[in-house]
């Protein structure tokens, strides 16, 4: 059974499958028939979003999967019919990529254009670039990673750009900064994104504040003396980067960082930043904090206000005392303050019942609290090179824990009760004050094997 669409592009069904062939070549078989177009009731195709969003809608009971490879709801005639009126569909509106799946849609214009259809050469760039513009995001990533934005060229991406004055300020930029396509991004018309890192900049040029709409900024690897207060505009930013900053004058953030409602990532390690304002507290859309290799010594207490933080990594730096309020950051999973000069943690600590990570590793801790033994979804707990000599019988509480690290502590002895967790499978204890002995290897040999059993 055949069925022609154009001169390139026909079906056939083989056996049970519906096969494309362009040029009278195979080009792919159709997996399953998510749903049928109806051609002759489209009346407008503003109404029609996208197959893409559609298709989320959809259930998926006719996807074959591993559990059941092949579904006979539908016999093979009437699903070979239904794909031949959906790319019949697709070809009388001028493949409007809508009206596919994109992961079909993109790979199969595509293949028309190479084999010299005329009306897809006409339309291929095209709908790479509204689609990407004003695509769904799996559509844009399908495109980024399918690497379809190289057949647009520098000016056809710009041209995505529907504000003037956004225009010319990339085009100043360009100038300025020798700016490349790939380090922009263009969605619904606005620039989201702007990469002006490793360009030994001293100070931001201001004329970035006419992209309004920014999500993603990257100054990494400038010569930055200062933030300006200007850079608290950016209400839309999810993303700033200011990492390897080579300046030792650019020791804290401005005030009106705390303006950024809508940050969801900070990454700014290997730097020099001694403090951090108080109004950093006021970011509560952060998820992911990066500050690792900087000279911070201490935490606002405004940190608390970090509602959805759930990564927190604070190693290599000089602080020496965490205020009580970070017990308030009941999202975070993991908490990296290796390589700092704490002696003390919080009893507050206690109440962050989603951390998952906590690494204290060469600290000045002399003892850990009992209230860590109510993190019971703490699955690694790191304590290598301080001065602890005893384990709080709370450590029984710990029934994720998987890791416990111990190495270089004066510690004598592994309580019973930490051989009792059922979940602990690495335990380090080199360079401590523990007698090797038979009755601790055989302990640990017994607990080894009993982890081997369980994770069979």
């Amino acid at each position: 059974m055949e069925f022609a669409i154009n001169e390139f592009l026909s079906l056939k069904l083989e056996g049970d499958f519906t096969v494309i062939y362009v040029a009278e070549k195979p080009f792919q078989q159709c997996k399953f028939l998510l749903l049928e177009i109806p051609v002759r009731d489209i009346t407008s195709l503003d109404k029609v979003k996208s197959i893409d969003e559609a298709a989320r809608e959809l259930s998926r009971a006719l996807e074959p999967s591993d559990e059941f490879p092949r579904v006979d709801q539908i016999p093979p005639e009437t699903e070979f019919w239904g794909h031949c009126s959906n790319l019949q569909a697709w070809y009388e509106n001028d493949y409007n990529t809508r009206l596919l799946h994109s992961n079909l849609a993109f790979p199969l214009l595509k293949k028309l254009t190479e084999a010299g259809d005329l009306l897809a050469r006409k339309v291929f760039k095209d709908e790479i670039a509204k689609r990407y513009n004003s695509g769904i995001e799996n559509v844009r990533k399908f495109l980024e990673k399918g690497d379809y934005l190289r057949f647009l060229t520098k000016e056809e991406f710009y041209s995505l750009i529907d504000t003037g004055n956004e225009y010319e300020t990339l085009k100043v930029l360009e100038g300025m900064l020798d700016v490349k396509r790939y380090q922009v991004d263009i969605r619904n018309g606005r620039v989201i994104k702007l990469s002006i890192g490793g360009r030994k900049l001293k100070e931001l040029p201001e004329i970035i504040t006419q992209f309004k709409h920014l999500e993603i900024l990257n100054v990494a690897g400038n010569s930055l003396d200062a933030f300006p207060d200007w850079i608290g505009r950016f209400k839309d930013l999810k993303l700033f980067r200011f990492n390897n900053n080579h300046s030792d004058k650019l020791v804290t953030l401005p005030d009106m960082f705390g303006n950024l409602s809508s940050l969801e990532e900070l990454v700014g390690f290997n730097n020099e930043l001694r403090r951090l304002p108080d109004s950093f507290g006021r970011l509560i859309s952060l998820k992911r904090v990066d500050l690792h290799n900087n000279k911070l010594e201490g935490l606002p207490d405004s940190i608390g206000g970090l509602i959805n933080l759930e990564e927190l990594n604070l190693k290599s730096n000089s602080i020496k005392l965490l205020p009580e309020s970070i017990g308030n950051l009941k999202s975070l999973k993991t908490l990296a303050l290796a390589k700092n000069s704490v002696s003390v943690i919080p009893k507050t600590i206690e109440r962050i019942n989603s951390l998952e990570i906590l690494t204290f590793d060469d600290n000045k801790l002399k003892e850990v609290p009992d209230s860590i033994g109510n993190l019971k979804d703490l699955e690694i707990l790191s304590l290598t090179n301080n001065s602890i000599k005893t384990l709080p019988y709370s450590f029984k509480n710990l029934v994720s824990l998987r890791t416990l690290t111990l190495d270089g502590n004066p510690i004598g002895e592994i309580p019973e009760f930490i051989f009792d967790l059922p979940n602990l499978i690495l335990l380090f204890v080199k360079d401590t004050k523990i007698r090797k002995s038979l009755n601790l290897k055989k302990k640990l040999k017994e607990k080894i094997l009993e982890s081997h059993i369980r994770s069979k």
